[in-house]
């Protein structure tokens, strides 16, 4: 999982408490900015961890952290690229249908 809110000015390794929230459901993910791409990443369980969960799903996601901002997308087509990607890895089968 990637995420690439203003981290321009901060450096690798820093970490942040972010918050998904989507159809009712929130899950709070501590994420590690990564120094290749710059981008924030977090660590999940496996195919079942619950942000995986909630990114399947329908309409839109939010996520925000206090010190680095807001921002919302759209999921459509989520669960089949979920499941696409659980399946190139070895780690899982198919998404659900959007």
């Amino acid at each position: 999982m990637i995420w690439a809110p203003r981290a321009d000015k901060i450096e690798p390794g820093t970490k942040g408490t972010f918050s998904f929230k989507a159809g009712g459901k929130s899950v709070t993910k501590t994420l590690v900015l990564e120094a290749m791409y710059n981008y924030f990443t977090a660590d999940l369980s496996g195919p079942s961890d619950p942000l995986l969960a909630l990114l399947r799903g329908k309409g839109e996601v939010t996520v925000s952290a206090d010190k680095y901002g807001t921002a919302s997308f759209p999921l459509k087509g989520s669960g089949a690229a979920i499941g696409k990607g659980l399946a190139e890895c070895g780690k899982g089968s198919g998404g659900e249908a959007d």
